[in-house]
């Protein structure tokens, strides 16, 4: 064999080994390629979750602003002593109330009572801005104090209370 034939094989061999490496760059071409493919699907669910979970998140954070202008516009009773063993509550909201009574824990039934109510101590409605009438106290049997709640049924038909303690 002459140098040309040698050069030749040794050509033959650089072709060889060129192409072997080319065919092994392609395959991990592929494979970086779908492994790419893969990562890029997880990351598109992984945003998509979060995006969902943010979605939530707002609807909730929306929620919370809604309850707390509801209970911001909760109808509230001005409550003031006008005499004695008198006190004067008033519907300071814009809403009419209904079912309005009070709740105390003493142990007499008749200890606090509210004017204009019905047979079974309620008040049917009271206006905004208008006012009812508690009595308390003035029996030797009366303590000095009450804990009370005026209780009503707001607009949504929802029971509300408001503590306050008269004296």
């Amino acid at each position: 064999m002459d140098v040309s034939n040698w050069i030749n094989v040794g050509l033959l061999g650089v072709a060889a080994i060129s192409a072997w490496v080319a065919i092994w760059a392609q395959r991990d071409a592929v494979k970086s390629k779908d492994e790419a493919a893969v990562q890029a699907n997880r990351a598109l669910k992984a945003a998509e979750a979060s995006a969902t979970s943010q979605e939530r998140s707002a609807t909730a954070l929306e929620e919370q602003a809604d309850l707390m202008k509801q209970a911001a516009k909760k109808p509230t009773w001005d409550i003031r002593k006008i005499a004695k063993h008198r006190w004067s509550a008033t519907n300071s909201s814009e809403t009419t109330v209904r079912d309005v009574h009070i709740r105390h824990e003493l142990d007499d039934e008749g200890a606090v009572t509210i004017s204009d109510a019905g047979s079974d101590g309620c008040i049917d409605r009271v206006l905004p801005g208008r006012a009812f009438s508690i009595s308390f106290g003035g029996r030797v049997v009366d303590p000095p104090s009450a804990d009370i709640s005026v209780v009503w049924n707001d607009v949504d038909d929802r029971a509300q209370s408001q503590p306050t303690t008269l004296m």
